[in-house]
């Protein structure tokens, strides 16, 4: 059942087999069978898959508990990011957001092909 919840999680980021293989530095194949429940997940692979997507390992494991486990997601360098916001005046967090914005549009219009303004 685990291969169910992998496509789960891929088709909640939106992702192909490819582009969620990729993501992990793994093979479109073993995401395949994953998926299929004919390879199991490694242990390795199970850990990855939540530390990169943020996924719940006991629900992954197991189908209990939440899929997302928002602690996770953040990673190490989310945390401290976190962290450091908290710290910021009201105005320079709204400055942070601004920034934050501009660059999640650049990186659209990057990913489109054009040149961002």
């Amino acid at each position: 059942m685990q291969g169910k919840r992998i496509y789960e999680i891929r088709k909640k980021e939106r992702l192909t087999q490819a582009e969620f293989a990729q993501k992990l530095g793994l093979s479109a194949t073993t995401i395949s069978t994953t998926e299929a429940d004919k390879t199991p997940l490694t242990e390795p692979n199970i850990r990855l898959i939540c530390r990169t997507f943020g996924i719940n390992e006991k629900w992954l494991r197991y189908g209990t508990g939440e899929m997302m486990d928002e602690e996770a997601h953040y990673g190490e360098d989310g945390k401290r990011l976190m962290a450091l916001f908290d710290r910021l005046s009201p105005r320079a967090q709204d400055i942070l957001i601004e920034y934050a914005d501009k660059i999640l549009s650049d990186e659209s219009v990057i990913r489109s092909g054009e040149t961002p303004k």
